[in-house]
């Protein structure tokens, strides 16, 4: 196990050691990940021993706010919210608001959970999940709050018990723009006016593409002039298609969970610049992913409301 340790550990890891003297034999000592620490020293004898420990640590409650002047992620910045929390905010959020178009200078946020803090030398170990998000849009404010039901389900609801959760998510990827909507355009390659049934989020390459929504992959490979590809079947209503891709990760006839990471953004394919082309197929036909009413998650019952 040691050989194993010392093996992985990485450049610029801090060690302390001591050299051997007359009274003391050598020792070393150094973090193994974020709580813990191995020791190694010489007894009496001049016999190496080792043992590993916990480092001390301590919850913090943490109750950031921002005003967002350019962007959420930006805001999150200037607000210290840590990297995990950050996300866990855009993935509950994700499914009520449309990132590229809701927000606007002058929204607010706010968000409540705690982290774990290394008492030795202060720094950040890892962050619980959120308990209470909230965001200000043009004036008015959305909230949501972490419940476990009593199925043992965790989801966020609202003050009247609606789920934040949709069947699928507005959009399968974050820090993207509309490049191009659902409607009649002028093909860019093509040159002539062609439907563009779809909508298309410009992003680099390399960006993690999320599935929409549960399902399974009923097809993940090459497809003409959509280059990399893969279709979701969600249920007998819904399907999700995502197009252009660099890297296709999930295959055919694979189960996936809503939020997975299914591939990587590209430029495969009729395509003239890095972007994904995302599609909702509604009981066969394709429809605007941005207009489309998305059905809810679950939704708390009367009889769990009193509890929540």
């Amino acid at each position: 196990k040691a050989q194993i340790i010392f093996r992985n550990i990485p450049i610029n890891h801090q060690l302390r050691f001591s050299l051997p003297n007359r009274t003391l034999g050598a020792s070393l000592e150094f973090k193994i990940n974020r709580d813990k620490n191995v020791y190694v020293w010489q007894d009496a004898n001049g016999k190496f021993v080792s043992k590993i420990t916990k480092r001390p640590t301590f919850n913090q409650v943490v109750f950031n706010k921002g005003i967002i002047k350019t962007n959420l992620y930006n805001a999150s910045i200037v607000s210290n919210i840590t990297k995990q929390a950050f996300q866990e905010m855009v993935s509950i959020l994700g499914f009520v608001i449309d990132f590229q178009r809701d927000i606007r200078r002058g929204d607010k946020f706010e968000v409540l959970y705690q982290k774990k803090i290394d008492l030795i030398d202060k720094n950040l170990i890892s962050s619980e999940p959120i308990e209470y998000v909230g965001i200000t849009l043009s004036g008015k404010k959305s909230s949501y709050y972490r419940y476990k039901t009593k199925n043992g389900n965790i989801s966020y609801f609202d003050e009247k018990g609606i789920s934040s959760k949709r069947t699928l998510m507005k959009t399968p990827l974050n820090g993207a723009r509309v490049s191009s909507g659902y409607g009649t355009r002028k093909h860019p390659i093509l040159g002539y006016t062609k439907m563009h049934k779809g909508i298309d989020f410009a992003a680099p390459i390399g960006t993690p593409v999320f599935a929409a929504g549960d399902g399974l992959i009923e097809f993940s490979g090459t497809n003409g002039s959509y280059g990399k590809y893969i279709r979701i079947r969600h249920n007998s209503s819904y399907k999700t298609a995502y197009a252009h891709l660099s890297q296709i990760i999930k295959r055919k006839f694979t189960r996936v969970k809503q939020g997975e990471i299914i591939g990587l953004v590209g430029n495969t394919g009729r395509s003239t610049g890095p972007h994904l082309h995302y599609e909702i197929i509604l009981s066969g036909k394709k429809v605007n992913p941005l207009k489309v009413k998305i059905p809810s998650g679950k939704n708390l019952t009367k009889s769990e409301m009193k509890k929540f």
